[in-house]
């Protein structure tokens, strides 16, 4: 529903499926460096230049929003960090909501969800709009 939502104001949405359409229903990953936001930007780049692709024109890769909710927002403060150097786009905004508190081998002692090094990296870049909840 939050994608269709975007969607329904203009945004070119691209999902990044894990396992596929259809086994992602359920899709079980430990993966929290971004890897598949960067996919899903590698995606739309390519459509956005491929002539004969439906999203050609109408992705505007200068001005991109990468955005992910609970384990996908944390893959999105990683992206967000990690596109600079591995894509000639303008990622304008990172959106996390209710980042989760998880990596690659559970979760850091609470309240940090991220080290601080990766705090401090992705200050650097993008700015960063994040809605967390709290009472865990």
């Amino acid at each position: 529903p939050v994608l269709e939502l975007y969607s329904s104001h203009g945004f070119v949405v691209a999902f990044p499926y894990i396992e596929s359409p259809s086994g992602d229903t359920r899709p079980l990953t430990l993966n929290t460096n971004g890897e598949y936001i960067l996919r899903a930007l590698d995606y739309a780049s390519a459509a956005a230049s491929n002539a004969s692709s439906p999203l050609h024109g109408r992705v505007d890769m200068g001005s991109v929003v990468l955005a992910g909710h609970s384990m996908g927002g944390t893959c999105a403060v990683m992206a967000g960090v990690r596109v600079p150097a591995a894509h000639e786009v303008g990622v304008r905004l990172v959106v996390t909501q209710h980042p989760g508190i998880c990596g690659p081998l559970g979760p850091p002692p609470w309240p940090s969800t991220w080290e601080g090094t990766i705090a401090e990296e992705a200050s650097g870049h993008p700015p960063c709009l994040c809605s967390q909840r709290f009472g865990f």
